[in-house]
């Protein structure tokens, strides 16, 4: 007869046919008091790289369940920072990239400047304009044209250099001009046209014609100003003077001969104004002669460009409008 267990439901061990009892289990290892190294380093690394704490965050929480450590709400917290600043970074990584780019050649305001609620920012800085081309008074002699180019261009063969000028003349000994303040409409490159104009330097030429008809001559000035407005308010002073003698008679003497000049209207072409003057008639000794048909004009045209005034005058038979091409040609050779 077996004894009898009073104890629970186990196997009794008085009872010869049952089997042996299990061995008994170790004790339960207790929790350890140690807070787990990754999450508090989850957590410090939220605040100085916070990708990297997200990644000791997920591995600190691998680590507590394996080895029963302490620190999982911590690694926990690491985690919540780490995603969270980092979602900050992203979110203004992008708004600096799409305000950036949006600002990104836009004038600023003056430094201190308040802006009246919805004006439009002014820009904070001008753009330098550049420097406006100029001739050095130097470089004059290479603008006036040789005998061949104005030969060219006016259909005159046999055309050359007969004087050059460095400075404006006067008239010539014995010469006379009535009213006296018309010759500056009809000749160029006088002292009375440029006294007081500002100009800086001058350099002129004068050219005569081999030829066996009635020959063309040619006067080109070229005279250097401060800048391109000194230029052109030269070449305006001059129209408006001109303008004054339209419709008047210049009275030529010289040795006992004359000529009646009749001073035309100035006419615009282009950049270039021209003057005609048609000589009408002559007196040789008392003697007058009606030249009206010969066709025999002086022609005076200007034009400014940069800081240079071109001044032209052509003489002779038949001229079409040979100054404002000769003044063209050299237009043509100051630079833009």
């Amino acid at each position: 007869m077996t004894a009898s267990w009073p104890g629970p439901s186990w196997p009794n061990p008085f009872d010869p046919g049952a089997p042996p009892p299990s061995p008994a289990q170790p004790p339960a290892r207790p929790p350890s008091d140690e807070v787990n190294t990754l999450a508090t380093l989850s957590v410090v690394f939220a605040f100085l790289l916070a990708p990297v704490g997200i990644v000791l965050g997920h591995f600190a929480i691998k680590d507590i369940r394996r080895r029963g450590e302490r620190g999982r709400n911590r690694a926990l917290v690491g985690l919540t920072l780490s995603y969270a600043f980092t979602v900050i970074a992203v979110v203004a990584l992008v708004l600096w990239a799409t305000l950036g780019n949006r600002q990104t050649g836009q004038p600023t305001a003056h430094s201190g400047a308040t802006t009246a609620p919805g004006a439009a920012a002014k820009p904070s800085a001008t753009v330098a304009a550049p420097p406006e081309p100029s001739v050095t008074p130097e470089g004059m002699q290479s603008l006036v044209l040789t005998g061949e180019d104005v030969a060219g261009l006016i259909k005159a063969p046999g055309m050359y250099v007969n004087k050059t000028w460095t400075q404006t003349h006067e008239l010539q000994p014995g010469d006379s001009f009535d009213p006296p303040e018309c010759t500056e409409a009809v000749f160029n490159g006088l002292t009375a046209s440029y006294r007081d104009s500002g100009y800086r330097a001058i350099y002129g030429v004068d050219l005569g014609q081999h030829t066996n008809g009635f020959p063309h001559g040619v006067s080109e000035f070229v005279a250097t100003f401060d800048n391109a407005a000194a230029a052109k308010g030269f070449v305006a002073s001059a129209i408006n003077h001109i303008n004054g003698c339209a419709g008047r008679q210049l009275t030529y003497s010289h040795g006992g001969i004359s000529g009646i000049y009749s001073v035309g209207t100035p006419v615009q072409t282009g950049p270039v104004t021209s003057v005609r003057s048609t000589l009408g008639t002559v007196q040789d000794n008392g003697r007058t002669t009606d030249v009206g048909g010969q066709h025999t004009s002086a022609l005076r045209a200007l034009a400014a460009k940069a800081n240079v005034v071109v001044d032209v005058d052509v003489i002779g038979r038949d001229l079409g409008d040979d100054a404002t091409t000769l003044v063209q040609g050299i237009l043509g050779r100051i630079p833009s």
